[in-house]
């Protein structure tokens, strides 16, 4: 798709434009009615959200996740949303956005592009007035279950690999901080992993004196049922964070080896190949619902989302993650 890239920066062009405009009393919020069912509810999720944090429930709401990031217009526009509802702040007339937005990477093209990303939405003087405020800390989403739906176990954990380590590097150039929250699950396909080991893993000086990390629903009771489990779990992260931090600022051994990447690279490349090579067969997902217990998943009254995007039969690419996983 040659012509691609030209209707994007048009549409960030004008997002930056719009961006730049003061906020006047008038509001493009006196059209809602002629929006779509869609486009009202999401902008009555940041009305509510404004309202919330300005009745003083800023906790509430700590930061707005994006879902499937793909390029920095998609960040904002999520700020013009939140201008438009009442979320950014203006000191002498110098505006930012009061809610921390976070861009999720989740599929193997958007985490190659993730320095990319940054860079452009890093380079907005609004986001870096309101990363200012906001303690000069980027916050930033990986996804592990999408990721390995999308590129096979080896690729997926190799590439989000290589985005932590390319967006920490490009923090370190750009004086901003890129703090990391890792969407992990408890199976291997979510990124499930022994606690030390897991954090051991990650990129030097992808931690900065903090990890946030989810806690799915499948190893809450493994790691939370009683006091006892649940204290030495916290102290399992605590000193695996600590041991990460120290040891990289002063152990060579975590200084990458090009040798070693190079060999990383080829059996990812590789293993992607033949990945896709499944994963694009035509028959692939009606011999996933016979063989696997994918239909009954989704009966499962479990998740926060269904289990399909679409209503119907529908395709592989609109099977959510976690049940393509778990089945």
């Amino acid at each position: 798709m040659p012509n691609r890239p030209r209707p994007i920066r048009r549409w960030r062009d004008w997002l930056l434009t719009e961006l730049a405009v003061p906020q006047t009393a008038g509001s493009v919020w006196d059209e809602i009615e002629r929006l779509s069912p869609e486009a009202r509810e999401t902008i009555a999720t940041f009305r509510t959200i404004a309202e919330m944090r300005r009745h003083g429930e800023r906790e509430a709401v700590g930061s707005l996740i994006l879902s499937m990031t793909h390029q920095s217009a998609d960040v904002l526009g999520v700020y013009l949303l939140a201008k438009h509802a009442g979320l950014f702040h203006d000191t002498a007339a110098v505006e930012r956005c009061t809610l921390p937005v976070v861009p999720l990477l989740e599929t193997i093209p958007d985490l190659r592009r993730a320095g990319v990303l940054l860079k452009e939405l890093l380079a907005v003087p609004l986001v870096q007035r309101t990363l200012r405020a906001q303690g000069n800390v980027q916050e930033v989403m990986i996804g592990y279950s999408d990721s390995n739906k999308d590129g096979g176990y080896l690729t997926a954990n190799w590439e989000l690999y290589k985005a932590q380590a390319a967006l920490t590097r490009l923090g370190e150039t750009l004086g901003v901080r890129i703090a990391f929250f890792h969407g992990r699950g408890g199976s291997v396909s979510r990124g499930g992993a022994p606690t030390g080991r897991a954090i051991a893993a990650l990129p030097a000086g992808s931690i900065r004196g903090g990890l946030r990390v989810t806690e799915q629903g499948e190893v809450v009771s493994a790691k939370y049922a009683n006091r006892g489990t649940a204290h030495y779990q916290a102290e399992l992260l605590a000193a695996s964070v600590l041991q990460h931090v120290l040891v990289s600022e002063r152990e060579a051994a975590l200084v990458p080896r090009h040798e070693f990447d190079e060999a990383i690279e080829a059996l990812s490349g590789a293993a992607w190949a033949s990945y896709r090579k499944l994963m694009e067969m035509p028959q692939l997902l009606a011999y996933l619902r016979g063989s696997s217990p994918l239909e009954e998943l989704s009966l499962l009254n479990i998740g926060s989302r269904p289990a399909k995007r679409v209503q119907g039969p529908g395709t592989l690419a609109d099977l959510r993650a976690i049940p393509w996983v778990f089945a």
